[in-house]
């Protein structure tokens, strides 16, 4: 798809990794690593986005649309988005405490309830009447993905936001994280999950991308395009844990943006016990051999090209960095790469072994082993 400029009244922040040569010349940064040379004009419009100017002509807005496709700034929208343009659909199945907590964050918005097959389908309703939120019922429990695609045709308006049951995120935050959507680009965009969640993907703003810090978003609260999902055929519904993942996965490979705004923040229930927590981690990694058979090297270990940054010196300074600032990233990126591999291979608590051994299972049953090995392409440094 062609990328438009980022529409007028959007402002953007530079990424906190972010660097700029002293003339403003070259900006460098981002994961995958980025390195930009600007005109005289083009760091004159930089300087003046930095500072917080809106966009307000085209040069400036193809400016700012390649430095937030690049992952070397974040936009901010100019405003929330009306609620009079999105749909909340809300999967459910039983667990009525929780989804009472959750449609009552969700007032003042047009909510559908899917029901998946609950054993009791009136008190479903009558929690979602309560509530003013209408119901669909499904008689047999067809999973989160199934669920999610029945609120899909059963709502119209341009965005839908899917609110697992078990999140509580308020009406505002959902508007505000759906504003990301005024850039035609963006397909979804998603807040962050509590930080006692193991769907807490951090407090760094992120272009949500395959082999980078942030390489999905769940749908345990996401807003999205309803026109980008029918394009790609909604979730999988073959798939009981990973669908969120395949989702964004398939909507960045047509080109599409998805966002990661953690000024929000909504609640996610954890299980209670420790047993059935690390079974939810267990569940998470077996998703990683169906998601590898479907997107290939999206799933993989870290990338190895890092070792050989040394030998790009000469590379970075014909680029226009100069060359204190060439050997520094280039001498930083071998030991960034042995950091990631050590991390990746050393589980370090009882919920990444969790995860880990799901990773084995789920790469077991789908015959494949790239998700156990280091990436021989790619980057995440000069």
């Amino acid at each position: 798809m062609s990328r438009p400029p980022l529409p007028a009244g959007f402002r953007i922040e530079i990424d906190p990794a972010t660097r700029t040569s002293a003339d403003g010349s070259v900006i460098w940064g981002g994961n995958p690593w980025r390195l930009i040379r600007l005109t005289a004009t083009g760091a004159q419009r930089l300087n003046w986005l930095r500072v917080g100017a809106a966009v307000d002509d085209p040069r400036s807005g193809v400016l700012a649309r390649r430095l937030v496709d690049t992952g070397l700034a974040h936009p901010r929208p100019p405003k929330a988005m009306s609620p009079a343009e999105v749909d909340v659909v809300v999967p459910a199945h039983n667990r009525l405490r929780r989804l009472e907590a959750c449609l009552a964050a969700l007032a003042g918005l047009a909510v559908t309830v899917v029901d998946d097959g609950s054993a009791d389908g009136l008190a479903v309703a009558a929690v979602a009447a309560e509530h003013g939120a209408r119901v669909v019922r499904r008689e047999i429990c067809g999973g989160p993905a199934a669920a999610r695609n029945t609120g899909l045709t059963a709502t119209r308006r341009p965005l839908v936001a899917f609110v697992d049951s078990d999140c509580v995120i308020g009406a505002d935050d959902l508007l505000a994280v759906a504003g990301h959507l005024a850039d035609p680009c963006v397909a979804g965009a998603a807040p962050r999950i509590g930080t006692d969640s193991a769907l807490d993907l951090g407090s760094d703003e992120a272009l949500v991308q395959p082999r980078s810090p942030v390489s999905y978003v769940p749908t345990t609260a996401l807003v999205v395009r309803r026109r980008a999902v029918e394009e790609v055929g909604g979730f999988d519904e073959s798939m009981r844990y990973g669908e969120d993942v395949d989702l964004v996965w398939r909507l960045v490979a047509s080109g599409w943006s998805v966002r990661y705004d953690p000024s929000v923040t909504a609640r996610h229930d954890e299980p209670s016990s420790r047993s059935a927590r690390l079974a939810r981690r267990y569940h998470y990694g077996s998703s990683i051999g169906p998601l590898s058979r479907r997107h290939g090297t999206a799933v993989s270990g870290p990338a190895l090209s890092g070792l050989l940054a040394p030998l790009r010196i000469s590379t970075l300074r014909r680029a226009g960095l100069p060359t204190p600032v060439a050997v520094r990233l280039a001498a930083a990126a071998p030991l960034r790469t042995v950091e990631a591999l050590v991390k990746w291979s050393m589980p370090t608590s009882p919920q990444r072994l969790a995860y880990e051994i799901g990773v084995r299972h789920g790469c077991l049953k789908a015959r494949t082993l790239k998700p156990l090995l280091p990436r021989v392409g790619g980057t995440t440094g000069p």
